[in-house]
């Protein structure tokens, strides 16, 4: 059995065409509204935002372990892989293999907004986000009215 999914309004309903021997067979189904998550300074693999280090930030973690650990479960159990999260600046304090491997594991659609503990010359790390930029202006919606954000560091 072959699917196609025609969404009319992303917000409201899709409807599933079930392409099966009898012919098409349509099945409405409520869809899950596409959310936009903003977030800075998450300063991944800084010790010193945490007891290891100076916790410059007053962050409640007493290891990098830890914190790492809280936000990677509290990021996946809110986002959902077709959600957009803005991130503005400083998502980790180096790019290396565990920056990598981290930021995969977190779901949605990711655009960097560089800041200036951002190094993103490493196109394994590059390609881990929908887009990587110093600057942007997008449109969003709260309760339905539409604002105009800036999004910088």
């Amino acid at each position: 059995m072959e699917r196609k999914r025609l969404c009319l309004d992303i917000t409201e309903y899709c409807f599933l065409a079930l392409h099966c021997k009898g012919g098409l067979k349509w099945k409405r189904k409520r869809t899950v509204r596409i959310m936009n998550y903003y977030i800075s300074d998450v300063h991944l693999f800084h010790k010193n935002v945490t007891d290891e280090g100076s916790n410059f930030d007053n962050r409640p973690f007493k290891t990098l372990e830890e914190m790492h650990e809280t936000i990677k479960t509290n990021w996946n159990n809110t986002v959902t892989n077709a959600d957009h999260v803005y991130i503005l600046g400083d998502l980790s304090w180096k790019e290396n293999e565990d920056v990598i491997s981290f930021v995969s594991k977190l779901k949605g659609n990711k655009h960097l907004i560089v800041g200036n503990h951002d190094r993103v010359k490493d196109q394994r790390y590059k390609q881990l986000f929908a887009e990587v930029c110093d600057y942007k202006e997008v449109k969003d919606k709260i309760n339905g009215k539409e604002y105009n954000v800036v999004l910088s560091h």
